[in-house]
């Protein structure tokens, strides 16, 4: 049955609530957005959010090669309660906050900081303003001076009526800010994890904020407190520690000024608030057992959207796609054929060539040119898999190494082997979902074997690099790469792995089977390639992946799958030969980082081989092991020296921060280290996994308490050694060195300092940070919108879809082709700068970035380490299907203009029954009839109960078709256009259970505005001879209209300027918009000027008897000769209709694409012009673009669309 849900006041939505300026902060922030922060009593900070390329907003604050020409402290007017204060020095930052991939939106984020003379006192009521007279950076004059303030406006005398240098006004003058200095008012310098702390783990705070030119932010305060979020209980108080970061080469060093609040000992469930004196208060955040839970369900969620092959659907998640790339791929067999493929092998091996320090291995040129031709020809069947980043791509050396990362977890870590709730399609069945996710890969890398026993090196689209506009069920022809050694020995492993696997021989044995068949005839095929060209000669290398070693490292990790697989000494021997010391740093990459590639894959499945029960230890070399063994730990050590040197407790190694290169950075990538050596700590103490030795260690109990001691042997089952250890960590397990043994104490301090290093790195990922930030998505109050993703680019949505890991930091911007920009010399300071640059963790902007992209290798370390911390807490046992919901209107037959309120039904899950257990990969119907025989057999209570009546704990997001991602219980909007329109939830408890809903709804109306107010969803403006300029409602002058611009397009002010003053005569005035609030203009000049759009995601549907329409108004101070306006069906612009002289030379006359409709409206009123769908050939088509055209003078254009026969105009 279903259970409505009331609308509850809760501090969940407390939970989602920021310090933003911002009514809803799921929207992007507007140009003309401002505020005022209280940061302190001496530190103020002004925020104000312009457009690139407004000159009238902070005009000439930053000058050529990043030079300030910051405004002096006089030219603020500072009061406190009506008392004025001095500033003692000004300090500026700007970062880009967002920049859209095909448009030229572009928002800057601008912060100046005044440093107050005197401090201001509790509670004090604070107001800043331009001193009248004295406002703004020294520059030339920008125009003439006005008394009424306007941005840009010099002002040539002193309050005191003596000529001064010309500054200028900084803002305009009408607007406030203002604030108080409310012990209770939230601080962005406060920093807290958005899914909050387990109780069992470690919780820190992090405190700290930069100030760009003015440094950092001094903290006074020396001590803090936990309170209670809804009554400001203290609950607990402790030192604030300071944490110095190592590693950065700057003058001076940054993050010295950043502290750690330690709040480890408050145990108690519920949802809190750090206060700092000074400061104020962190956003809330809850002390739960579901948190890193969360975290792990997100990752896993992360995985099913790459899945490959099959679709996404509810109510598994609202990002759905059929499946896609079912159809068979193509194999490359001659250039003749295959063009564009063998030309972009040949340019990649010219490039390998043209790298002076590349070894002379064999390049592939051509199809003559490949060591080991094609054998099996036609179409191959490669569906399955998952992408493997952004695009739809599958590479098969990452391939393998995803498979061996989920195959390792579930064989090799029992906590991450028991999770079957992580709300998979598979989750409940009783069978690992670590095991699961590695099948639907392993399947596919199975697929992928040539005759001869290689294996392809990529699947890839047969006639372009990317899929850049397309989803993936719209997805292109592929084809197959050829085959390389590092590529099939990489598979080899994989497959060997799989088929070596205790749980993947318990579950799938006829798989398991054939997945080692298969690995020996890959094994085969590379023994005969090394025979015939020797090592060198037997790598033929195709791009940079599996290319770090050369094939080297693969062969190492082939070799070891095979023996732990096979037993056979033969392949042992031949591991020792490749990899004979798995200390060596010949093996790191770079020289420094250990456990590379698949030389880490190799030394973690040799460590693990007998603990996993692959192999009896009496198998296994002795000697070999421990330094396997070492090496690991040696890694764990680095990630946790690297997480220790940071002060925000990031894993960033020490050598990046010294080359400055963040690329690709992951924070719980690399602390998958950290779990993998908390676990074999673990062991080699005693305990059967580390969630049984963290549950003693947290057991431990002051010195004397023999009964925790006790405890502690019996769950390792073994008495201490004799000897007595000396270390100290600080913590409990310090304490029991002295009495568990030297070795052992230390070990256990191991286990005890990886696990908290683990949960510093998962902290930071979820808001632990400087920017305050999530960086997965789907999580976190503020949500990135423009990720690296051709999903998320071409799906219908604002939000990308959940789950997605984001590139922790982010080293630079890239280069903005819609306004040929490149993005880093908007910043201040300078990322580049030798001494002092941007400071490097504060670095980020909402921005397709492709530093930040993840691979699916991410993803896997990414679920591992957050499911290791999940699985030493109680969520681990916590059952979990997919329930499904629906969306529930307030009215069945909407009309434009009403207001709709849309609520949430959930269905409660049961329990799976044994019907699903007995079927591993169940279809849908067939988990339905698991779930009518569960009814009939089961009489426990369902899985949401608790929740199903807490909604109010939930986050709950809203997207539709015209509003922005809205967080609420209820969500109630107003449609302002007809036809269908998408509405979709998505629901996310505290411990990452999440519900999705998705429903359409049709809004009544015989006419459709298309174009009002803003583009169509998705839509790319397109270059022509004018930019898409907006005027806003009330911009009746230059004046109003200077420094204000739409957030759907970016406009610069002084191109405003231009474009509304006629060359030699007065300002001109446009016209209130006609709908709405805004309206789009032409420049005045003479020829053509034409702006236009075109990709639009969701078309305008054109029925046989439409009519399109066009609001306009011409300027009788300029009229134009002529108008033309042309619409886009997807694949032509052959579609358009003028009205006055024929000027426009587009088409051909008197066709569809060039229409003659009629004379020209009047001037200076609002008109409409109409064209019957048919004389354009529109009828029965779904435009996508629309151009808007004329010849000498201006036009503002307003709403468009298309309207039925029979409707009123």
């Amino acid at each position: 049955m279903f259970f409505t849900r009331a609308v509850l006041a809760s501090l969940a939505l407390a939970l989602a609530a920021s310090a933003s300026t911002r009514a809803n902060e799921l929207a992007l922030p507007r140009p003309g957005d401002h505020a005022l922060r209280a940061l302190t009593p001496t530190t103020l900070e002004l925020e104000i959010v312009t457009l690139y390329g407004d000159a009238a907003i902070l005009p000439g604050i930053v000058g050529e090669n990043f030079t300030p020409h910051l405004p002096p402290a006089e030219a603020f007017a500072v009061t406190a309660n009506g008392a004025p204060l001095a500033v003692k020095s000004v300090g500026f930052k700007r970062r880009v906050l967002y920049a859209a991939l095909d448009t030229k939106d572009v928002r800057l984020g601008n912060r100046l900081y005044l440093e107050l003379a005197q401090p201001l006192a509790a509670s004090a009521h604070v107001e800043v303003s331009q001193h009248e007279g004295r406002a703004g950076p020294l520059g030339p004059p920008q125009g003439r001076a006005t008394p009424n303030g306007r941005p840009g406006d010099p002002v040539p005398f002193s309050p005191a009526g003596k000529p001064a240098a010309p500054f200028v006004f900084l803002w305009p003058a009408d607007w406030k800010f203002t604030a108080t200095l409310d012990p209770q008012r939230e601080s962005p310098a406060i920093h807290v994890s958005e899914v909050g702390y387990a109780p069992a783990l470690p919780k820190e705070a992090a405190i700290g904020y930069y100030l760009g030119s003015a440094g950092e932010l001094p903290i006074a305060a020396r001590d803090f407190r936990v309170i209670d979020a809804a009554t400001a209980r203290e609950v607990f108080r402790g030192p604030l520690v300071r944490r110095i970061d190592k590693g950065f080469p700057a003058t001076p060093p940054p993050y010295r000024e950043v502290f750690v609040a330690d709040f480890s000992p408050l145990k108690e469930s519920g949802i809190y608030r750090v206060a700092v004196d000074g400061l104020g208060v962190s956003t809330p955040f809850r002390i739960h057992d579901g948190a890193a839970m969360a975290v792990a369900r997100a990752y896993a969620l992360g995985l099913y959207h790459q899945r490959c092959g099959t679709e996404n659907a509810l109510p598994f998640t609202r990002f759905v796609h059929a499946a896609c790339h079912v159809a068979p791929a193509e194999v490359p067999a001659s250039a003749a054929q295959f063009p564009f493929t063998w030309k972009l092998i040949g340019e990649l091996a010219a490039e390998q060539r043209s790298e002076a320090s590349r070894p002379p291995h064999p390049f592939a040129n051509d199809e003559k040119s490949q060591l080991y031709p094609f054998v099996r020809r036609g179409p191959l069947d490669v569906s399955g898999g998952h992408h493997d980043a952004g695009d739809y791509s599958k590479y098969t050396t990452n391939s393998a190494a995803l498979v061996h990362t989920l195959v390792f977890a579930a064989d090799a870590l029992p906590g991450l082997a028991a999770l079957d709730n992580l709300g998979l399609p598979e989750s409940g069945d009783g069978i690992p979902d670590f095991l699961q996710e590695a099948k639907w890969e392993a399947d596919y890398l199975a697929k992928l074997q040539d005759d001869d026993g290689g294996f392809y090196f990529l699947v890839y689209p047969r006639d372009r690099r990317y899929e850049s506009n397309a989803l993936p069920d719209a997805g292109e022809p592929q084809v197959v790469w050829p085959k390389n050694t590092a590529a099939t020995a990489a598979a080899v492993a994989a497959l060997a792995e799989c088929a070596a696997s205790p749980a993947m021989k318990k579950h799938y044995p006829h798989d398991a089977a054939r997945y080692l068949a298969q690995a020996k005839r890959g094994w085969k095929f590379l023994t005969d390639a090394l025979a015939r060209h020797g090592d060198a000669g037997a790598y033929q290398r195709l791009t940079h992946y599996g290319d770090n070693f050369s094939h080297h490292d693969e062969l190492a990790w082939a070799e070891c799958e095979l023996f732990l697989a096979t037993g056979e000494p033969d392949f042992q021997r031949e591991l020792f030969r490749w990899l004979p010391d798995p200390t060596s740093e010949r093996t790191r990459r770079w020289g420094w980082w250990r456990l590379s590639e698949s030389f880490g894959n190799a030394v973690r499945s040799y460590a693990f081989a007998a603990r996993s029960g692959r192999l009896p230890p009496d198998k296994l070399d002795a000697r070999y092991l421990r330094l396997c063994e070492g090496e690991i730990l040696a890694a764990a050590d680095v990630a946790l020296a690297n997480t220790n040197a940071s002060a925000y407790g990031t894993a960033f190694p020490v050598e990046a921060k010294h080359y400055r290169n963040a690329g690709w950075y992951f924070s719980l990538d690399s602390a998958m280290d950290l779990a993998v050596g908390a676990q074999l700590a673990a062991e080699q103490v005693g305990f059967a996994d580390a969630g049984a030795c963290w549950q003693a260690i947290d057991k431990m109990s002051a010195p004397g308490d023999e009964r925790a001691d006790a405890d502690i042997l019996g769950a390792r089952g073994r008495a201490p050694s004799a000897a007595i250890g000396d270390e100290h960590l600080g913590g409990p397990a310090s304490r029991r060195a002295a009495r568990t043994g030297a070795r052992e104490g230390r070990l256990l301090q191991d286990v005890q300092s990886y696990v908290a290093a683990l949960v510093r790195n998962l902290d930071f990922e979820c808001g632990v940070n400087p920017l305050n930030r999530c960086f997965i998505t789907g999580l976190g109050r503020l949500r990135q919108r423009e990720i690296v993703s051709q999903y998320a680019h071409n799906d219908r949505r604002a939000l990308p879809p959940s789950g997605l890991p984001l590139g922790n930091i982010q080293a630079g911007l890239p280069y903005h082709g819609p306004t040929q920009t490149p993005l880093r010399m908007l910043s201040f300071p300078d990322d580049g700068d030798a001494r002092d640059p941007f400071a490097y963790m504060d670095r980020w902007s909402d921005t397709h970035n492709v530093s930040t992209e993840f691979v699916v290798t991410n993803q896997a370390r990414g679920l591992v380490s957050a499911a290791f911390l999940a699985s030493l807490t109680p969520t681990a046992s916590q059952p979990w299907l997919a329930a499904e919901a629906r969306i529930v209107l307030s009215k069945e037959k909407p009309q434009i203009g009403d207001a709709l309120t849309a609520r949430l039904e959930i269905r409660e899950p049961k329990t799976v029954g044994a019907a699903l257990r007995r079927d591993p990969k169940p279809s849908r119907s067939r988990r339905e009839e698991a779930a009518r025989e569960n009814a009939a057999t089961h009489t426990e209570p369902s899985l949401l109960t608790s929740a199903a009546t807490n909604l109010a704990d939930a986050d709950i997001i809203w997207e539709t078709r015209d509003s922005d991602p809205t967080r609420a219980h209820e969500f109630t909007f107003t449609p302002r256009r007809g036809g269908v329109h998408w509405i979709e939830a998505e629901v996310a408890w505290p411990d990452g259970r999440r519900v999705f809903a998705a429903t359409d709804m049709r809004v009544a109306t015989s006419s459709t505005a298309w174009v009002d107010d803003a583009l169509p969803n998705g839509a790319v403006e397109q270059p022509g001879s004018e930019p898409w300029n907006w005027i806003e409602r009330g911009e009746t002058s230059v004046g109003s209209a200077l420094g204000r611009a739409s957030p759907d397009s970016a406009r610069a002010s002084a191109l405003a300027h231009t474009v509304m003053t006629a060359p030699g005569s007065s300002a001109f005035f446009p016209p209130a918009p006609f709908s709405g609030t805004k309206a789009h203009f032409s420049a005045s000049g003479a020829g053509v000027h034409e702006h236009g759009f075109a990709d639009a995601r969701e078309p305008l549907d054109v029925q046989s008897g439409d009519v399109l329409f066009v609001h306009v108004w011409l300027d009788p101070a300029n009229p134009p000769r002529e108008l033309m306006v042309s619409w886009n069906d997807g694949t032509s612009w052959e579609h358009r209709a003028y009205w006055g002289a024929n000027v426009i030379t587009y088409g051909t006359a008197g066709s569809d694409g060039r229409r003659a409709i009629g004379e020209l409206p009047a001037v200076g009123k609002w008109a409409r012009v109409e064209v019957p769908a048919r004389v354009v050939g529109l009828e029965g088509r779904s435009v996508r673009g629309m151009s808007f055209a004329s010849v000498d003078g201006r036009a503002v254009w307003d709403v468009a669309g298309a309207r039925g026969a029979d409707a009123k105009q």
